[in-house]
């Protein structure tokens, strides 16, 4: 061993890289990653990596940088005391401390086979701290384009020398690459990596494996997500489906929004999407239109998520995992749909495309999207299974505000009280995710400069305030019922000509020309008031 190499692992020992809980914490993380991460994101031949964990005749050692990227995607869904048990005192910290582990892994170059790093940093990409970190999900998703490239992933041709489950894994890595970047898309309006043509063909049921796993883990042992090869097939369709939504997502992104600067400083700037003014090509829009019906129609049963009230408060485990999967679809499907529809607002002005997007049939659309939104937040909430959400569950909260905001400010205070109560629901679920997605922080700061903004009379209050469950030492939040506005003077917003804020200055955020998602959202609340008064 050479001095270099000795030094990496003295470094990366010093900084905990190499250690691994012991066995009983691992297992409980790896199963949370199997429930909760997998189904979305199935990175792994789980097959393979359960018989790599038993050490079974035959079996590839686990890359240590993918074990550690599961351990800390499964986090994120553990009980809290587990995690206390190995000394860290909030998921947070739990969290922080296994992204760091990956970074300096892959920073050191320990892993040298490609796939396993594309695996783990795909894990990561659900890490997002600081709008100021260089290193954000879409600096990781950019690495594993690279390594995509590199050895050929999204080339449509099998290898002779490759078995067909390393063959299956290759375009299931592929396309979670461009599902990834369609949801980092979505969610922060960064611009799109994979734009070259896709020749890879969609993935199928026979890419994912879908009959029963053996493993040996005890709490995985009876579950029907792995004995029962019904759910897995259900599980493996919901994939799909996600990235057929995500095409349909990055054909939004390109024809209605377009990459633009929020800064004047090179050293700051950031390349956001914003919608285009005013909207070209209307055959283009028609059959986006047309496209999104046609997969909200052919949506597979079993992938779908039925009206709330047809599900009981308690339910088999299995039972409330399937149906948080479904419905992460569903969210996903009105993030797309309100995706498209909210630009429409404005551009619809136009004789050609009131014609063929009348001004109501719009606002009608937005407003159910918004109205849904909110149900799903209450609904999650008041199951306790918000922290069993994504991290574009905030985004997907936030992005139905401002049509409430709207709706407050606009009706007589008689015909008010829904809008605000919806309003409160979703803030209230963007509160119970601070506990697991930083990204909360930032959207919870937000939330208090539009409703300082938009000057709200509200005595009830619309944003949660109280203990979180880290600091309760429970798994559920219970938000304060005594809900207060924000000091008038939170924020500072200067909307410019084209109702683009070139300033903003929350409160506690120290540097405010770098809050990413403010600009898409203000936009969306200008595009609002503008509609919404008419008619």
């Amino acid at each position: 061993m050479g001095f270099f190499e000795s030094e990496k692992i003295r470094f990366l020992a010093s900084r905990g890289a190499l250690a691994i809980p012991e066995a009983g914490v691992r297992d409980e993380l790896i199963g949370a990653f199997v429930l909760y991460v997998h189904p979305y994101m199935p990175v792994l031949d789980l097959q393979e990596f359960f018989d790599s964990i038993r050490q079974t005749q035959n079996s590839d050692p686990v890359s240590l940088i993918l074990l550690q990227a599961i351990l800390f995607a499964g986090c994120a869904f553990v009980d809290m005391p587990l995690l206390e048990r190995t000394g860290y005192q909030t998921r947070r910290d739990a969290r922080k401390a296994f992204y760091v582990k990956v970074k300096y892994l892959y920073e050191l170059d320990w892993e040298p086979d490609p796939i396993p790093v594309i695996q783990a940093l795909l894990l990561i990409t659900y890490w997002f701290e600081s709008p100021e970190d260089q290193k954000d999900p879409w600096y990781w998703l950019g690495v594993c384009r690279l390594l995509a490239n590199r050895i050929g992933l999204g080339r449509n041709q099998k290898s002779v020398r490759s078995p067909p489950k390393s063959w299956r894994l290759s375009r299931r890595l592929w396309w979670l690459c461009i599902l990834q970047d369609r949801v980092i898309a979505i969610t922060t309006r960064k611009p799109l990596q994979f734009k070259e043509d896709i020749n890879m063909p969609l993935l199928t049921l026979e890419d994912f494996e879908t009959q029963p796993i053996d493993t040996g883990i005890a709490s995985l042992r009876d579950s029907a997500f792995l004995n029962d090869a019904v759910i897995r097939q259900t599980l493996a369709r919901l994939c799909i489906e996600k990235i057929k939504l995500g095409l349909l997502i990055a054909r939004i992104l390109t024809q209605n929004y377009t990459p633009s600067s929020i800064s004047e400083s090179p050293v700051s700037s950031v390349m956001l999407y914003s919608p285009n003014h005013p909207l070209t090509n209307l055959s283009m829009n028609i059959s986006i239109r047309r496209n999104l019906e046609e997969w909200r129609n052919s949506l597979p049963d079993d992938c779908v998520f039925p009206a709330p009230s047809t599900y009981a408060r308690q339910q088999d485990p299995d039972d409330r995992v399937l149906l948080l999967h479904r419905a992460v679809l569903r969210m996903f499907s009105l993030m797309a749909f309100g995706l498209f529809y909210r630009p429409l607002l404005s551009a619809n002005r136009d004789p050609l495309y009131e014609a063929h997007f009348p001004r109501c049939d719009v606002k009608r659309t937005v407003t159910d999207v918004a109205d849904e939104t909110a149900r799903m937040a209450e609904f999650f909430y008041e199951r306790n299974m918000v922290q069993n959400l994504p991290p574009y569950a905030t985004t997907f909260f936030i992005s139905a505000l401002p049509t409430f905001i709207v709706q407050i400010n606009s009706r007589t205070e008689a015909l008010c009280d829904n809008p605000r109560f919806q309003f409160r629901w979703c803030s209230q679920a963007i509160f119970q995710q601070r506990d697991i997605w930083p990204t909360a922080d930032h959207a919870y700061a937000l939330i208090q400069a539009m409703v300082s903004k938009a000057q709200l009379q509200d005595d009830q209050g619309l944003i949660p305030e109280g203990l979180s469950s880290e600091d309760t030492g429970s798994d559920t939040v219970f938000p304060s019922r005594e809900l207060v506005l924000p000091v008038p003077a939170t924020s500072m917003l200067i909307p410019d000509g084209n109702m683009n804020v070139v300033g903003v200055l929350p409160e506690n955020i120290e540097n405010g020309a770098a809050w990413l998602e403010f600009n898409a959202i203000f936009n969306q609340y200008c595009n609002s008031v503008e509609a919404y008064p008419a008619g």
